[in-house]
């Protein structure tokens, strides 16, 4: 699709819209982007983890979108790394990325917590030694079945880990 083929970095944002309108999106994207709200417990709750956890951010967004967010919500300041499949050029379920999150954040996949809130990302953090968290939004078919699920959040802060320290 063109979405991919923007994600992964193959066209230019403006090819990418260009593609699904014949004028100017500058609006439109600025919309889109604008429409990017985080949690309302996600402050209280980085304040809370910061301390405890190394915390990083893998995600499937287009560069210049993750960068445009990246600056919007300072993710620099508490995420290291934040990895996102535009600058990546690989995106989630794909097993090269999540072998980019450890390779970049120097942490063993055994001790690396990985939230999504979609299972088949999951079952690949998984498949390559992290444990699993899903954060369940909507009722989803998958056979995968997680470490841990939660609904809410600050539902991590109740999570008891086996291997002990685990960076999310």
């Amino acid at each position: 699709s063109r979405y991919d083929d923007f994600n992964l970095g193959r066209i230019t944002e403006q090819q990418f819209w260009q593609s699904l309108v014949q004028q100017d999106c500058t609006s439109l994207r600025q919309v889109f982007l604008d429409s990017f709200k985080l949690d309302a417990e996600f402050s209280q709750l980085l304040n809370m983890l910061e301390g405890r956890y190394r915390l990083a951010i893998l995600s499937n967004l287009p560069a210049p979108w993750a960068d445009e967010l990246i600056k919007k919500f300072q993710f620099k300041i508490s995420f290291n790394p934040c990895l996102f499949s535009g600058h990546a050029r690989c995106k989630k379920p794909q097993p090269e990325i999540y072998r980019q999150l450890v390779l970049t954040s120097g942490v063993d996949p055994q001790y690396i917590a990985f939230i999504d809130d979609r299972l088949e990302n999951l079952q690949t953090a998984s498949e390559l030694g992290m444990t699993t968290i899903y954060y369940q939004r909507d009722v989803e078919s998958h056979p995968f079945q997680p470490d841990f699920s939660i609904t809410k959040l600050n539902e991590l802060l109740a999570l008891q880990f086996v291997q002990g320290e685990i960076d999310i």
